[in-house]
This record gives structure tokens, sequence and C-alpha cells, in this order.
């Protein structure tokens, strides 16, 4: 590993390519920018002084993820945290009238999924965000959030799956209702 060696360009792209995905991470456990910019800096200082010592890493991204996890958990005096979803724009040119209902349409789906999401536990929505935003398979998903078996991991997301499409249908019916 280039970083145990000191080369400053290793930890340079290590810096660059990873502090963008682990702030989104963050903002999962707490909305305070500011504590997540201090564990994060907390976590590349700690990195780069304690370099001589790392060990092999085979998956660097939920190593990171793992120990930004711990630092905040640890720092935040509560353990839930808030769900912050990500959303995609719109990239087609459209009529200002058809923004205007696609714009409605979307905030709708948001409000569902939001109270959808909101049905699951911190624990569950935290499977997902790593799952589904970060692309991360199980054995890391089970290895960031200290699961005992990879098992445990697929289980948890497939029951987190589960709850959300039951409240989802639960919810359509009753719109098809009134």
């Amino acid at each position: 590993m280039a970083l145990r060696k000191g080369n400053k360009s290793a930890f340079d792209t290590l810096y660059q390519k990873y502090f963008p995905l682990l702030y989104g991470y963050g903002l999962h456990f707490t909305s305070d920018k500011a504590l997540i910019k201090d564990c994060l800096q907390d976590l590349f200082v700690d990195l780069y002084v304690k370099r001589n010592r790392l060990t092999q890493v085979t998956y660097v991204k939920s190593y990171l993820f793992q120990i930004l996890r711990r630092t905040v958990l640890k720092k935040r005096e509560q353990p839930p945290y808030e769900y912050s979803e990500l959303t995609p724009g719109i990239a087609v040119s459209l009529s200002h009238e058809q923004e205007l209902i696609l714009g409605q349409l979307e905030k709708d789906k948001q409000v569902h999924l939001q109270n959808a999401l909101q049905q699951l536990t911190a624990h569950q929505r935290e499977a997902l965000f790593l799952r589904f935003y970060q692309n991360l398979d199980y054995r890391a998903i089970a290895e960031i959030m200290d699961l005992k078996e990879v098992k445990s991991a697929r289980t948890l997301i497939y029951r987190s799956l589960t709850v959300l499409k039951e409240y989802l249908k639960k919810k359509e019916t009753s719109l098809t209702l009134y």
C-alpha cells in the first residue's frame, strides 16, 4: 500500500475519491455538517498519522465507511439518526406546465417514499442506503454495520424491502379509494 510508505499522492487520491462519499454517508447519521466534517478530518488525519501501522485492506470503501460510522456514532450523544434522501434532477426540457405537474408528482412520490421509509428503523434505512445508494455488497454492509454474518445483512435488507413494499401497496390501495 503506497499510503503506508508515505506516498502523499496516494493519500491525496484517497481523500479526493472518498471524501464526498463519506460526507454523504455521514449525513445519514446527523444533519450537523460541522460534526461530519470534524469526523472526516479525524478519520483522514488518523489515517495519515497512523499510516505506518495500517494493515492491508482489501475493501477500502467499506473500511472507511466503517470508521466514519463508528466515529460519528461515538461523537453523537443519541444513536438514532435522520434519513436524508438523495434525489436525482430532471434532465429533459419541458414546458412550464409540464414541469409544474411533474414537480408535483415528484413531490407526491417523495412524500410517499419518505413516509414509507419512516416505517423502517434507522438500522434498516442505513442498510438500504449502503446497498442501493453506495452499491455495496452484503459482505461490506455486514462489516460496516457490525453484523456477525453476511446472511444477517441480506435478511435485514430483505425485511426492510418487504416493509416498504407492504406500506406502499397499502398506501396505493387507500389512495385509489378516494
